[in-house]
């Protein structure tokens, strides 16, 4: 399903992270990054997403810097593969030339990375079933076609890059929270 709407953040958040799911754009037919704001809050998650658009190399590093920028997280996770190896070098290092810090950046779990996308959302439907994984109702253009990604999965040709990025979060940040003895 969609998850659970939230109108307003609650109180008491303790976790912000960015996570993306990156794609360069060579041809018109390519997938697009997508990037989501995922908040852990009491072993529950918040998902806002943020981005879901085709682009060139340094128009995406530029974008993920822009939204760390705007909005600093805990940490911004990137799927550990393909262009995003690149990007978590890159930001991953201050960029003195434009006066930019380097970002606290983070790769997705390489055994997680093994698995095809039915695979890993297999994994964290579960969060879903219970009840643990919440949207915010706030007019966010993208939240519906980050729910028509979700309810076409895993069928069809649709992109379904929002679905990736929201799946590589819950999992980063559920196995974070099992590891530290937070909530699960």
């Amino acid at each position: 399903g969609d998850g659970v709407r939230l109108e307003a953040l609650p109180e008491g958040l303790y976790l912000r992270n960015h996570v993306w799911h990156t794609a360069v754009k060579d041809n018109r037919d390519a997938d697009p990054s997508a990037g989501v704001k995922i908040i852990a809050w009491a072993g529950r998650y918040i998902v806002v997403p943020l981005v879901n658009l085709q682009m060139e190399y340094p128009e995406l590093k530029a974008t993920i810097y822009g939204q760390y920028a705007n909005d600093p997280v805990e940490a911004v996770l990137v799927e550990d593969k393909s262009s995003g190896q690149q990007i978590l070098q890159d930001l991953s290092q201050p960029d003195l030339g434009n006066h930019r810090p380097a970002l606290p950046m983070v790769g997705t779990a390489p055994e997680f990375n093994k698995l095809d996308k039915l695979q890993r959302a297999s994994l964290e439907m579960p969060q879903w079933a219970a009840g643990n994984v919440y949207y915010l109702d706030d007019g966010n253009p993208l939240n519906e076609a980050m729910f028509e990604q979700f309810r076409a999965f895993p069928k069809g040709k649709a992109k379904k890059d929002l679905v990736d990025a929201v799946v590589h979060g819950v999992h980063y940040l559920r196995t974070a929270a099992l590891q530290t003895g937070g909530e699960d």
